[in-house]
């Protein structure tokens, strides 16, 4: 009955800042709920008030990372999650497969947030490196930002994740791309700056500025 009752429900996440508010109403949500609710699926603390405990983990993830975003951007961007949502705005599914968690976007940036609760080194580098960076090569000719969030990071995630960026970057010619693999506790941390993209930028042009140096290094002793 549910799923014959939400086949006729709107799947699609069209005019999403227009359901963000009127949910952080309903639900009573302040920034620092989200942050709270955010960290707290992060860390697979099931213990105490939840007020999404209907939503899978994964997609609760998901869903938490897009209001937290909307909480410091408001409606300078877009926001267009991919999970399958009711009418209201509340997710019950994941995203279809081959397309990337949730974007945001104006006029002049194109930001891709890929999250996963995945915590193994093996998964992460199988699953959320390479890969995700074709979600990404379509779409506008923007600036454009892409952000793995999880609960850890790896050193060989972090590793991979940056390469790829890099070879996108030479492969597509997309020289306006920035990418970071951060931790929650990271990415919460960066928002909180206010300057969010500009941190990006500066840890892409700072891993670029380190191979290059590396590199160079490597052919001077040819």
């Amino acid at each position: 009955i549910i799923v014959s009752f939400r086949e006729k429900e709107d799947h699609s996440t069209a005019e999403y800042n227009k359901k963000i508010p009127n949910i952080m109403a309903s639900y009573g949500l302040t920034q620092e709920i989200i942050e709270q609710s955010l960290l707290k699926v992060s860390s697979g603390n099931n213990k105490g008030k939840d007020l999404f405990w209907f939503i899978q983990e994964p997609v609760k993830f998901e869903f938490l990372l897009t209001l937290y975003a909307y909480t410091y951007f408001g409606d300078s961007m877009v926001y267009k999650p991919n999970y399958i949502c009711d009418e209201v705005g509340i997710p019950y599914s994941h995203a279809p497969g081959n397309i990337g968690d949730i974007e945001i976007f104006n006029e002049d940036s194109y930001w891709l947030i890929e999250a996963t609760l995945i915590r193994s080194k093996t998964q992460q580098v199988n699953n959320e490196t390479v890969n995700l960076f074709r979600h990404i090569q379509n779409g506008p000719q923007v600036s454009k930002y892409l952000t793995l969030v999880a609960p850890y990071i790896h050193n060989d995630t972090k590793l991979i994740f940056n390469v790829a960026s890099v070879i996108t970057m030479i492969q597509t010619k997309m020289f306006g791309l920035n990418s970071a693999a951060q931790t929650t506790n990271e990415f919460v941390e960066a928002l909180k700056t206010n300057d969010y993209f500009g941190i990006v930028r500066t840890e892409c042009q700072d891993f670029i500025t380190n191979l290059r140096n590396q590199i160079n290094s490597i052919a001077a002793l040819q």
